[in-house]
């Protein structure tokens, strides 16, 4: 853990606005290190943004520090743009008590406005939109990468219709991941997407073609 960058943290540095927490430098930490990083990011009013990377193995990784970090970043109440990514060699539960462990940050920081997500499995979706249906104040804007994760828009809807952010963008979603949005649009009745970005996505022909008569 670099000393001076956690130095910075703790002193609440107003020139130290970001931090990206990558899988490798999760396996390097112990379970002490995780507790005071967690505390000195909890604390910290100046870091606007996070970049959170779930570990690609657990090997090496200290699982119950790195939970508790997680639940730790819930008490931050500065956060306004929360980028997350679940790698796909990730063990199931890692990637599922990870989100599990966020809630508590969804739910509870009302100053977020912006999320990113690329998440692998059902459950990860399940967490989130229960987090994100659960919030006092509606998400501005999310983008959601690849097609598991137009699950999370359709169980948000279920849950709460009044969450869903208004403006959405679509990332790498492919064929499968239009024809599942299309699929979406068209169960949500007025759904509250007020901008609908679905550029770079790699959706064909017949799928925008759908995505077109949903929205109309």
């Amino acid at each position: 853990l670099n000393q001076d960058l956690l130095r910075r943290i703790e002193a609440n540095d107003p020139n130290f606005d970001a931090v990206s927490i990558e899988s490798e430098f999760i396996v390097e930490l112990s379970y002490e290190q995780f507790d005071r990083f967690g505390h000195a990011l909890a604390n910290n009013t100046s870091i606007n943004m996070i970049w959170l990377f779930v570990p690609e193995t657990q090997e090496n990784v200290d699982v119950t520090g790195w939970l508790c970090f997680l639940e730790l970043i819930g008490g931050n109440r500065s956060i306004t743009h929360f980028y997350y990514e679940s790698a796909s060699a990730a063990v199931k539960s890692l990637r599922v008590n990870s989100a599990m462990f966020l809630r508590r940050f969804f739910e509870r920081n009302g100053a977020l406005e912006f999320i990113s997500l690329k998440i692998i499995d059902p459950d990860e979706a399940e967490a989130f939109a229960s987090a994100l249906a659960n919030r006092e104040t509606t998400l501005g804007r999310i983008v959601i990468h690849d097609a598991n994760s137009i699950e999370l828009l359709r169980l948000i809807f279920e849950k709460n219709p009044a969450a869903i952010p208004k403006e959405v963008r679509t990332r790498n979603l492919g064929n499968e991941g239009g024809e599942a949005l299309a699929r979406f649009l068209e169960s949500a009745n007025n759904v509250g997407i007020h901008e609908l970005d679905v550029s770079n996505s790699d959706i064909g022909p017949r799928g925008l073609q759908r995505i077109a008569r949903a929205l109309a």
